[in-house]
């Protein structure tokens, strides 16, 4: 299927070990009230900056060539190594979309609010995290339907444990829709992938439901009240003809089952990617966490180098 519109990709992008960005998320900290934080948003693997959003680029050139501009939003930082002046790349600082009144933060689901206001968007975007890769050929209508609406990629919801803040804010996302769409079955979960969007359903959505959103807006730090980025897709699947497809789960990835529509992705922790190394998807998300410690760092880096060996145009 020939999908004859453009398509941009955005992604977020920190370096946590820069003591600049050290210094102003602690006097962040220091100004919010710690009786309301969730540990959990601050935890350090959020912030770690092990040099993905390289390969991340490396992937995109080689198996999304036909990506029309490559938006990078930051908070005051560059990578050192981007070529800034490749026409693809486009560097947002966070005040360039997001209201001063909401800034510093150090929220993702913040930002993520606030994507659609990215100056020239083009109306079909995808949005990805520095440690989600293309990890196979993809084409426009991988994302993409017929009609221009988004594929979501979604895991069929069961009795989930909402107990970690990621996973509330998930579900503060689901019950907004679900009550607001009674009748419409969104009884799923995230893939944890790059995502297409379009940018009219994004701002569509966040009017919708404006109050809970710009509640999240204010929380400097990620808290239970927040309301996810998945609210977008639901409301694509229950509102504006989203195609829903459902990806296996995870004990079907580790069958290493040849590349099917229902086992294209795969997300991993750091710790446990060397049983993914020379597997074929289309996409891959590699984690970082808690847990993770420099030596699977080290050999992330070896296994991307070794996937991504041939520098792309995105860098100097």
């Amino acid at each position: 299927m020939k999908l004859n519109f453009d398509i941009d990709l955005v992604y977020l992008w920190c370096d946590g070990s820069d003591p600049e960005f050290q210094r102003k998320k602690l006097e962040a900290f220091e100004k919010t009230n710690k009786s309301l934080l969730n540990k959990d948003g601050l935890v350090n693997a959020r912030f770690v900056n092990s040099d993905e959003l390289k390969y991340s680029l490396r992937s995109a050139e080689k198996y999304a060539p036909w990506i029309r501009n490559i938006y990078i939003v930051t908070y005051e930082q560059v990578p050192a190594w981007l070529n800034t002046k490749h026409p693809k790349i486009k560097i947002i600082d966070h005040k360039d979309i997001i209201p001063q009144k909401y800034l510093p933060t150090f929220n993702s689901n913040v930002i993520e609010i606030f994507l659609p206001m990215i100056p020239d968007l083009s109306e079909h975007f995808l949005y990805a995290n520095d440690d989600m890769f293309f990890w196979g050929d993809v084409e426009k209508d991988f994302f993409f339907n017929e009609n221009g609406a988004p594929i979501c990629r979604v895991i069929r919801r069961k009795a989930k444990n909402v107990h970690s803040i990621y996973s509330i804010t998930i579900n503060n996302a689901y019950n907004l829709v679900s009550e607001r769409f009674p009748d419409k079955d969104i009884k799923y979960w995230p893939h944890h992938g790059i995502d297409g969007y379009r940018r009219s359903d994004f701002l569509e959505c966040l009017n919708c439901f404006k109050e809970e959103i710009m509640e999240t807006a204010s929380h400097t730090f990620r808290d239970t009240n927040d309301v996810q980025r998945m609210i977008v897709n639901f409301y694509a699947i229950a509102a504006k003809g989203a195609t829903v497809k459902e990806v296996a789960r995870r004990k079907w990835y580790q069958k290493f089952l040849p590349f099917t529509e229902e086992n294209a992705y795969t997300s991993c922790r750091i710790s446990k990617m060397k049983q993914f190394r020379g597997k074929d998807f289309k996409l891959f998300c590699i984690n970082d966490g808690n847990k993770t410690k420099d030596k699977d760092r080290k050999y992330m880096q070896e296994m991307l180098e070794e996937k991504f060996p041939q520098k792309s145009a995105y860098e100097l």
